[in-house]
């Protein structure tokens, strides 16, 4: 028998009060199941991932309603068939919230300007982008491209696909290039709003 999201909560908490009044951990923070035996939980670790030796909840969020955990992962990036993938959430239950809330999904950064000096950061869609703000022709393929630009500090990096990085993916305050300019992200609503 599959179980829902809300029922893998449950029965996680159930799991972990039990877990806590066995081994005495009550009210201990969260460090505490770092020292209970990994046979004390074993149930409980095929209902969360584990990741380099801790726990973590495959929930980590609370939400109101379906509408609002989908518009959340759009604003974040994710393709319809990735939200599926990781909620469980139908396809076209999340192009309806898409088209109902208006929403612009922001498109995977394939690609980075690594600073050569004391510059920041900043991640790109394409190179398109790069020869409109540096003013540099870059196809990327030129061997005499990655000198061009060079002398404008930075150094271009290709990202393959499985490195390639969503919106959520990338942290508030980083600099980011499309081709409307250069930007700062602040917050998941923030795309291409704050021009550098």
């Amino acid at each position: 028998m599959v179980m829902s999201r809300v029922e893998k909560c449950k029965k996680t908490l159930e799991l972990l009060h039990v877990i806590e009044e066995k081994y005495d951990r009550k009210g201990k923070g969260p460090g505490w199941i770092e020292s209970v035996p990994a046979e004390a939980y074993a149930e409980l670790w095929k209902l969360w991932d584990v990741k380099n030796g801790s726990i973590t909840p495959k929930v980590t969020r609370k939400y109101a309603s379906r509408e609002e955990e989908v518009l959340d992962w759009l604003k974040g990036g994710f393709t319809a068939a990735e939200i599926k993938q990781s909620t469980g959430i139908n396809e076209t239950v999340i192009r309806t919230v898409k088209l109902k809330n208006h929403v612009t999904v922001p498109p995977k950064f394939r690609s980075r300007m690594l600073p050569l000096d004391d510059k920041e950061l900043i991640f790109t869609l394409s190179k398109t982008a790069i020869t409109k703000y540096f003013g540099v022709p870059f196809t990327g393929y030129d061997p005499t491209d990655a000198k061009k630009l060079a002398k404008t500090g930075y150094k271009y990096e290709s990202l393959s696909p499985t490195e390639a990085l969503h919106w959520a993916d990338i942290k508030d305050g980083a600099l980011y290039l499309t081709e409307k300019g250069l930007f700062r992200k602040h917050g998941l609503d923030s795309y291409e709003q704050e021009v550098i």
